[in-house]
């Protein structure tokens, strides 16, 4: 099978700190975008995109040093041009994924893998990203601190779309708990996966809420090809800053609709909005 050739552009966000993305990656539902953070002595590049080519030979071009690899996680829309490397890393409980299962397809990469955990510090030279995790949209998903932008990169993990295929073995309780330990941080915008422009850290707390609040009532549904999947929306769609579309498996409703409760109990969460 033939690969396209991407048509690869950059905006700078921040100082050294780059969105990267092609219209190949555009999908019918969302963008998909990488980040590049660059040090003194290297550059890291955050994710890889759907597969095409020539990521790798823009990045090195962009960041004129040598570019490293990091994966918020797993998913094929994520590490699409892994091939293009020697070396990548990843959370091992992510790279599971990277060989496809029936929702995802496998991806192709020849590289050496490295683990990489929560509490790992990546060293860029005068720059360091803090890796932290958030069991959600995947077990090993991670996301990166960038403390000199005050920027954190949330790969799936926060954003205005978030999908949460296998809620029954990572509770949504515990997703919540890792993203409010993440409010600690200094950081004050939020760079995900599938947006062309930064979040405000409140970001955190308007998907919390939302969650807690419109999934009871919720009624739309979509199949992902294996089952159908209960959509939480706010916003009036995409071009609305306040828009999020969240997703469950409906057969989990009642589970996790218990599982907020107890959190709620627990943690004494009240709706501030």
């Amino acid at each position: 099978m033939s690969i396209k050739i991407g048509h690869f552009f950059h905006r700078k966000v921040a100082d050294n700190f780059y969105l990267v993305s092609c219209p190949e990656w555009e999908t019918e539902k969302a963008p998909v975008v990488s980040w590049m953070v660059i040090g003194d002595e290297k550059a890291v590049l955050i994710d890889a995109g759907l597969p095409v080519r020539g990521l790798r030979k823009y990045a090195e071009k962009l960041a004129g040093k040598p570019v490293e690899l990091l994966l918020t996680h797993g998913h094929y829309d994520h590490a699409g041009a892994l091939d293009e490397f020697d070396e990548f890393w990843i959370h091992p409980a992510d790279e599971i994924l990277l060989h496809g299962n029936e929702e995802t397809p496998a991806t192709a990469y020849h590289g050496i893998l490295h683990p990489l955990y929560s509490g790992d510090v990546v060293n860029l030279g005068k720059r360091r990203l803090y890796v932290y995790g958030a069991e959600g949209h995947t077990k090993g998903s991670l996301l990166f601190y960038d403390e000199q932008s005050r920027i954190l990169i949330s790969g799936d993990s926060i954003g205005r779309r978030f999908y949460c295929p296998n809620v029954h073995e990572l509770p949504m309780s515990k997703f919540f708990d890792d993203l409010l330990k993440l409010e600690s941080l200094g950081f004050q915008q939020i760079a995900s996966a599938h947006d062309f422009f930064l979040l405000p850290k409140e970001q955190i707390n308007y998907l919390i809420t939302t969650i807690c609040t419109k999934l009871e009532n919720a009624n739309e549904l979509w199949n992902n090809g294996i089952q159908d999947m209960l959509v939480v929306h706010a916003g009036d769609g995409p071009r609305d800053l306040k828009y999020v579309s969240y997703s469950i498996p409906l057969k989990y409703k009642a589970e996790v609709l218990k599982d907020i409760q107890m959190w709620k109990e627990r943690t004494n969460w009240r709706d501030n909005t």
